[in-house]
This record gives C-alpha cells, structure tokens and sequence, in this order.
C-alpha cells in the first residue's frame, strides 16, 4: 500500500524542501542538531497544524507552499517512543531516538506520533537513506491560506 505524507515549507525552500538541511542546522523535536531528517505529516490538514504552531503569525502562511511524498508502506517503522517524548521544549529523549533511527539505517521512514494532536502521527524521513530514491516528491502547490484559521 502507498503512503501519501505532506510537508509544507516557504516557497523559497521548495527546492530544497527533502534535504533535511533545515532539521540539521536547527533541531527538531526528533533530532538533534548534526542530523538531517525531513519532517513530514500524515494530511495536510495536520501538516498545517504542525506548521502554525511555530509561527508568529498565521499572516506568513500565504508564502507557504504544500509538498506531497509517497512511499511504500513497507519502508516504515513504528516503534514506540520513549516515555517523556512530548514535552516542552523538546528534549533528549525523542532527539536521542530519532537520532539513533537515523543511525541505524534500517528504514528510510519512521512514523511518531504528533505533539499537535497526540491521536494523529507525522513521518519522518531519512533522506540520505538508500530508498529515498524510491519515494515519489510532487509538485509544490500554493497553500490553501485561508483567514479564518485564526481570529483576529
């Protein structure tokens, strides 16, 4: 069965938007900084929740461009996360074990649950993975921006 995740970045790192140079120079909820990992969500409706969370204003999200990726699903792991993955800030514990997924290598895509809404799950891409090559990357589309997702 085929995956389809989405990521949403500023038009301007569309071209490099599964490079997984942003989550290396800055970190990220699982990395550490050193390490390159795309951050994907499983829809786009929770991939822009993920996105707005770390915005200073939902005014930005107008610049944004929407990125689907499909994969088999038979290149995920799905192992449990450490107990104390979710708090805030981000801390050892789920850096530490997206780090060591990385490390080992053994599957390009590792599914973690979301911190937005804990029910759902974003995918984590290893794009210097043998098998990144196998994934499909679709054409960047402007972002559905709409206003009323939040009041002013």
């Amino acid at each position: 069965m085929q995956i389809t995740s989405w990521r949403v970045v500023k038009k301007k790192h569309t071209s490099s938007a599964f490079s997984g140079i942003g989550s290396r120079l800055a970190g990220g909820r699982w990395n550490n900084i050193g390490t390159c990992v795309v951050y994907t969500a499983k829809s786009l409706a929770l991939a822009t929740l993920e996105t707005l969370v770390h915005q200073p204003s939902y005014k930005l999200l107008e610049t944004y461009r929407c990125i689907p990726i499909t994969f088999d699903e038979d290149m995920v792991t799905a192992p449990k996360p450490p107990k104390g993955w979710d708090i805030t800030p981000p801390g050892f514990l789920s850096k530490d074990f997206g780090d060591k997924w990385i490390h080992d290598n053994e599957f390009p895509v590792l599914k973690v649950p979301s911190k937005v809404i804990p029910n759902e799950h974003n995918f984590l891409i290893n794009p210097n993975h043998s098998k990144f090559s196998d994934m499909v990357i679709g054409d960047p589309i402007v972002f559905p921006y709409d206003s009323r997702l939040v009041k002013k």
